[in-house]
């Protein structure tokens, strides 16, 4: 075999094995080797860390429920709405990852509803709406995302206005 068929073969192999390889675990960087924010992120916000820090939380929502402690007649107590969206963005704080076990849609009781990002509390924040069952998660009557923290990765997630009416604006 001459040398540039053993170069092939050998170039062959180590290409297979590469890209045959696990890559949990592995974070993903560009060409720089800076680390990106997930796989094939691009633009502007390419290279926010989100929850992907130590020390970070994980925290899985196992219900589509919505509840709202300040709506008139609603009178919720947070308490009892532990494994819901709202709950993982207002009484938690911290560094955290948010993901879904079921897909759906979460129906806001409140049509003024909005939920706040802000600060250092809630910076450094990921919120993953592709559920395991393979469903993305969409938020229908609520009106307003304000965001105003550092590295918070909101993907997968559906906004959706009511059918009577509103907007959906993210800031």
């Amino acid at each position: 075999m001459s040398w540039r068929a053993s170069l092939a073969a050998t170039a062959s192999i180590a290409l297979c094995v590469v890209f045959s390889t696990d890559t949990q675990g592995v974070i993903p960087c560009d060409h720089y080797g800076d680390p990106l924010a997930f796989y094939e992120a691009l633009g502007f916000g390419r290279y926010a860390t989100g929850g992907n820090v130590e020390g970070a939380a994980y925290v899985t929502v196992t219900s589509l429920e919505d509840y709202d402690p300040t709506f008139e007649g609603a009178q919720d107590d947070p308490e009892d709405y532990p494994d819901t969206l709202r709950y993982a963005l207002e009484e938690m704080s911290g560094p955290r990852n948010i993901y879904f076990d079921v897909g759906g849609t979460i129906e806001c009781k409140n049509p003024n509803w909005y939920f706040t990002i802000k600060g250092e509390d809630d910076s450094q924040l990921t919120i993953d709406g592709l559920a395991g069952d393979g469903e993305c998660v969409s938020i229908v009557g609520g009106q307003t995302v304000i965001i105003d923290a550092h590295d918070v990765i909101v993907r997968n997630m559906r906004f959706r206005v009511a059918p009577d009416g509103g907007a959906v604006n993210l800031h």
